[in-house]
């Protein structure tokens, strides 16, 4: 019998994996890495990820309502950031880059265009560039991210953007 090491990791998990998905949405603490296995369809993974996310409570919005200053200064004494590392199959790895090469693709292209048509001095032009980049504005804003944060409560993150697949290998697999 082996004694009693104060100093040993845990040799199991202290929260029991069902209590880390709450629907579709997988709880993360602070800064914390999820498995290395596709997190869109929790097959082999090809690519690991590291994001930065940010979470601001909905209610900060209507500060920007008010004044952009008073939002800026809310903002940065509010928001919550964690760091997560997530894996993606080579099936998402590839949807990810043409999702990145079509919004660089949309900027760059809008801003040529206005550029040209101010030195071309065309209304039409002008006119035409400018909805090319609220395009771009409004694809990035609506297109989803990956994974992004949903909810921030008691130090825990509710991740969104982990498929069915992701999280029943997640419950069902020890140790990650």
């Amino acid at each position: 019998m082996s004694e009693f090491n104060p100093y040993q990791a845990p040799q199991q998990d202290v929260v029991p994996r069902s209590a880390l998905i709450d629907g579709e949405f997988v709880l993360l603490e602070k800064n914390q890495d999820l498995p290395d296995y596709c997190l869109k369809c929790g097959g082999e993974s090809s690519r690991r990820y590291k994001e930065t996310l940010t979470w601001i409570s909905p209610w900060l919005l209507l500060a920007f309502l008010v004044n952009i200053l008073v939002f800026l200064i809310f903002y940065f004494f509010t928001k919550k950031s964690t760091t997560i590392r997530y894996s993606l199959c080579t099936e998402h790895v590839r949807v990810r880059r043409i999702r990145t090469a079509t919004l660089s693709a949309l900027f760059f292209g809008g801003a040529l265009l206005v550029f040209a048509a101010a030195s071309q001095e065309s209304a039409v032009a002008i006119v035409m560039s400018c909805s090319i980049l609220a395009i771009w504005l409004i694809a990035l804003v609506a297109w989803p991210r990956t994974v992004r944060i949903h909810k921030y409560k008691e130090k825990i993150f509710w991740l969104k953007g982990a498929n069915a697949g992701f999280r029943e290998r997640y419950v069902r697999e020890p140790g990650h």
